[in-house]
Parts: structure tokens; C-alpha cells; sequence
């Protein structure tokens, strides 16, 4: 298994991670790989859905039909 190792980390981000690993019963560092491995796998879904939604040509929808729609949703 290869090995990382970052610098620079704030420290208020590592005891946030170690209360993290603590709770789910992890170690700091696999806590950090299930960290990356969850950020990684979103990040793929993000480009899947992005690349998706231009094969539909699928135009953002603005906060004002947004709103329309929740409130066509409500009468």
C-alpha cells in the first residue's frame, strides 16, 4: 500500500478529523482515507451528473422557477 503524507495540515482540521476517527471507532489515518475515498467517489458522481446533463442540454434552473415550482408544488 503506498503511503501519503501531507504537510501544512491546520491544526484545527486534524482534531477535527481525530474527534471524527474517534467517533467511528477509526484511526486518524483511516479515518483520513475514508475521508478521501468518500470525497473521491462524490467528485465522480459530480462529473457523471455534469457530463449527463450536458448530453440533455439541460438548462441550470434560476432561483425565480425554483421558486414557482415549490409554490405550484404547495397550491
Amino acid at each position: 500500500m503506498a503511503t501519503l503524507t501531507l504537510s501544512g495540515v491546520p491544526e484545527p482540521l486534524i482534531e477535527r478529523l481525530a474527534a471524527k476517527a474517534a467517533e467511528n471507532g477509526r484511526s486518524v489515518s483511516d479515518e483520513a482515507i475514508a475521508a478521501l475515498e468518500q470525497w473521491v467517489e462524490t467528485a465522480e458522481l459530480l462529473s457523471r451528473i455534469r457530463s449527463f446533463r450536458v448530453q440533455l442540454s439541460v438548462p441550470p434552473l434560476t432561483d425565480a422557477e425554483l421558486r414557482r415550482m415549490k409554490s405550484d408544488g404547495r397550491a
